[in-house]
Formats: C-alpha cells, sequence, structure tokens
C-alpha cells in the first residue's frame, strides 16, 4: 500500500484532518456537487458548504492532495461548471467532473457528458493544456488553465468506457472488498478478521479478488449481480 486516501463529503473533515495525517493519509477525495450553500444544503440535506471548503484549505496546507469528485446533473448544477473549474485557478487541486453512473437514486436524474462539460470550458475559457495522464492515477484525463495551480479532470464512465484501465479497489465502512461499482459481489473481509484470519490468508484474499476484477462494467445492461445499494454506502 503506497497511498491512503480518504473518501468524504468533507463536512466534519477540518477537525479531524491533524489525527488522520499522523496515521499516514496523504490524500481525500471529497464529494461536492454545489457551491451554493442554498442548494448545498438541498443535495446533501446537512452541513454547511463553508466547512467544506475551510477542510480543503486546511488539507492542502498540511500538503495533503485533494480530488473533489463533482457530478453534473441537468437542471440542478449545471450552471457551476466554471464555478468549480476556476476553484483550480488559486487551489492546488484536482476538480474531477464524474459522469452520473446509473446507481441507488441516481436512475432518476439526467446526467451532463463530459465531452459537454469540456465544450462548456472550451467556450469560458481562454486557454488550457492537456497534462499527460499518470497512470497510477487512476481513470481520470486531466487538462490545466494556463497559469492555474490545480487541473481539472474527467471521468467518463459511461460515454467513454476506461474499464481495462481501472485500477481501483474499494474498502466499504462495513469490512466489504469491492471489486468493482457495478458489481454487489466482493469479499467481506471484516467477518475474515472477527474470525481470526491470519496475514497471509488476508493477504491472498485481498490479492486474488484484486485480480479478479470484472472486465467491464454493465451499467447500460441488465445484469443479476447490479449494485442496489447508494453510492454513499459503497463508498464511490
Amino acid at each position: 500500500i503506497e497511498e491512503i486516501y480518504l473518501t468524504t463529503n468533507g463536512i466534519l473533515l477540518a477537525d479531524r484532518l491533524d489525527e488522520l495525517v499522523k496515521n499516514g493519509l496523504k490524500g481525500v477525495n471529497i464529494s461536492l456537487d454545489s457551491l451554493k450553500e442554498d442548494r448545498f444544503n438541498k443535495l446533501t440535506r446537512l452541513g454547511h458548504v463553508d466547512n467544506v471548503l475551510a477542510a480543503i484549505d486546511k488539507a492542502i496546507s498540511l500538503g495533503i492532495k485533494v480530488k473533489l469528485n463533482t457530478v453534473i446533473v441537468n437542471d440542478i448544477n449545471k450552471d457551476e461548471i466554471m464555478d468549480f473549474v476556476n476553484l483550480t485557478k488559486e487551489k492546488e487541486i484536482d476538480v474531477r467532473f464524474i459522469e452520473l453512473m446509473p446507481i441507488g437514486i441516481a436512475i432518476n436524474y439526467k446526467g451532463v457528458a463530459n465531452e459537454e462539460v469540456l465544450n462548456i470550458i472550451r467556450r469560458n475559457a481562454s486557454d488550457f493544456e492537456e497534462v499527460v495522464r499518470n497512470q497510477s492515477g487512476g481513470p481520470a484525463t486531466y487538462i490545466r488553465l494556463n497559469g492555474a495551480k490545480g487541473k481539472v479532470g474527467f471521468i467518463s464512465a459511461m460515454s467513454n468506457c476506461f474499464c481495462e484501465d481501472c485500477n481501483r479497489i474499494r474498502l466499504t465502512p462495513e469490512g466489504f472488498l469491492k471489486q468493482c461499482l457495478h458489481f454487489d459481489y466482493g469479499v467481506d473481509l471484516k467477518s475474515m478478521l472477527r474470525e481470526g484470519v491470519n496475514d497471509e490468508k488476508l493477504k491472498e484474499v485481498i490479492y486474488n479478488n484484486i485480480y479478479d476484477k470484472p472486465e467491464k462494467h454493465l451499467f447500460l445492461e441488465d445484469s443479476e449481480h447490479k449494485e442496489l445499494k447508494f453510492m454513499n454506502q459503497i463508498g464511490g
């Protein structure tokens, strides 16, 4: 394990960052879909966006890598695309636009393809460059505005399937090792630990599950193993 990242909504993060850093945290993926207080409250049903922004600034000051995960949805936050892009001008962060995946309540909404997001950026940003992709950085492709400290990324799971390059594995809050967001299978590591599994056996189980990841997601097809949980329940 070379890096430990935490996926969070960031609402309580600022007060916990010092302890997390002491325990080896290297980066945070913060889910943030609006910078407007009233809209943020409607989407999240708790907390204040100022707390999330304060956590972002504190993480940067502590040398923690910050990635914002933003899902753009028609008729909800499409008008905030450039607000998010402009965050990268002064903050050393990655703002990543993630296409809406049909998981949980998301099946009731219409997402915005990243090609459309990029076209909006083209119309509103005077100059930007493509950033050479880092293979260890996962499936995102990036651009950088001229003179910006941070980058703008695109994770296009729906319009441009990148499964062959996926290097992600997730451990849910319940201790379940999940191979792919779309599928409901994996392995219950917490139960194994409570039953006294030794380290060597645990490593073997983890290894086998990582190298037995599904070939690709089937979001656009019916599948008997389709994940029915909400995204926040599976650490997406």
